[in-house]
């Protein structure tokens, strides 16, 4: 979507959209066989129904982190133009469960810039994701060191 989305880009206040994907169960069982998660509130149909304010099968939080640097990469700095690092994750807030089947995208809204050094900056993003209902069911506030397009230049 932004292609060449170097340091000197992003400007405080700007907000940029990511595209959407849907969550499915096999997004749940294949991070849940790389970490050895099993607990039922992500996979147990039957117990989550016993829960009311739940009702169904949800996804991780940490399948939602990864989708969000996901989200990132791909639309918001792609990681084939320029060199984009998580460094820091100030806030996070899962403010709506995410349901097996649920479709989400992300809106990215830079609060804060500045110089690392002379190759890179700190863009600090408030990341809104959102349900296909456009609710927001999660919000991150995440750090990204990003390489400059100007070497040694400052912002």
């Amino acid at each position: 979507m932004f292609a060449d989305n170097f340091y000197e880009v992003f400007q405080v206040g700007q907000t940029l959209p990511s595209s959407g994907r849907q969550i499915t169960d096999a997004d749940v069982r294949l991070l849940f066989g790389m970490v050895g998660g099993t607990h039922p509130l992500h996979i147990d149909p039957i117990y989550c129904a016993s829960r009311p304010e739940i009702g169904k099968p949800i996804a991780p939080g940490s399948l939602v982190l990864g989708i969000v640097e996901g989200f990132f990469s791909k639309d918001i700095c792609p990681d084939d133009h320029v060199y984009a690092q998580p460094i820091l994750c100030k806030k996070i807030r899962f403010l709506k469960p995410i349901y097996i089947g649920d479709v989400v995208s992300a809106s990215f809204e830079v609060k804060e810039k500045h110089d690392m050094d002379e190759f890179s900056g700190q863009v600090l993003f408030g990341i809104s994701v959102y349900n296909q209902k456009d609710e927001i069911v999660t919000y991150v506030e995440e750090g990204f060191r990003i390489e400059k397009r100007e070497k040694g230049g400052k912002d």
